[in-house]
């Protein structure tokens, strides 16, 4: 459900505030099973994977986000990063 989606990305939040990349990535990537049209959980996945050195999956992932309406500055900004 979106809640429980809600509480992963959160989780995920934490994680990636403590540098723990790995296992963000996971917390996201569950968040998205749950709810895989919850753009934030995209996007979400997209700035960890680019934090990562995931650039491949983190521009899909920030895409995905994109076509689901979200897109702030800090998405922009890691996407085009990727890119290049």
């Amino acid at each position: 459900s979106g809640g429980d989606a809600e509480l992963l990305r959160l989780v995920g939040d934490a994680q990636a505030q403590r540098g723990d990349a790995a296992a963000a990535i996971g917390a996201y990537r569950r968040a998205i099973e749950v709810a895989p049209e919850d753009g934030l959980a995209h996007d979400a996945l997209g700035r960890a994977l680019a934090t990562a050195g995931h650039d491949e999956e983190a521009v899909v992932s920030l895409a995905r986000a994109r076509a689901r309406g979200v897109s702030d500055a800090r998405s922009s900004y890691a996407y085009g990063i990727c890119l290049h």
